[in-house]
């Protein structure tokens, strides 16, 4: 729904400003899933999960089986190459770990954005999908429910 909300029909200043608070939400969404995914992850291993937002930190937190899983799963199954943040003429394939620690802070920079003058950027969409799939192997039933 939310992502609908953000297709502009008529680019006037009131749409994309709308726009724009639509897109800050979605992304605030999106990190905060992504950190209870994580959470989810640790529940199943241990029966408790840690506190905090910072999603790098909580992945490094898994177990190693966990992370080794989740990151093959990534390796082999996304073909993922960007542009350089710095040297926009050279590609590059981040690794996942690479995609976490610029996207560890995420859920706090979006929730917060109207008081920041830079906008924070991340790249989880494959990674997401890659802690789901570590769930379902992990938990199937869990996928029925979600």
């Amino acid at each position: 729904m939310i992502k609908e909300k953000t297709f502009l029909k008529s680019f006037t200043q009131k749409e994309i400003a709308q726009s724009i608070n639509f897109a800050y939400a979605t992304h605030v969404n999106h990190a905060y899933a992504f950190e209870l995914y994580l959470k989810c992850l640790m529940i199943i291993e241990s029966g408790e999960y840690e506190q905090g937002h910072k999603l790098h930190d909580l992945f490094k937190l898994l177990s190693s089986t966990t992370r080794t899983n989740i990151e093959n799963y990534f390796t082999s199954n996304f073909i993922y190459k960007r542009r350089h943040r710095l040297y926009g003429g050279i590609f590059e394939k981040p690794s996942i770990y690479k995609l976490l620690e610029e996207a560890n802070t995420a859920f706090i920079d979006f929730r917060y954005l109207f008081s920041r003058k830079n906008l924070p950027t991340y790249e989880l969409d494959n990674v997401i999908e890659c802690v789901r799939h570590e769930i379902y192997r992990l938990k199937p039933e869990l996928k029925d429910i979600w």
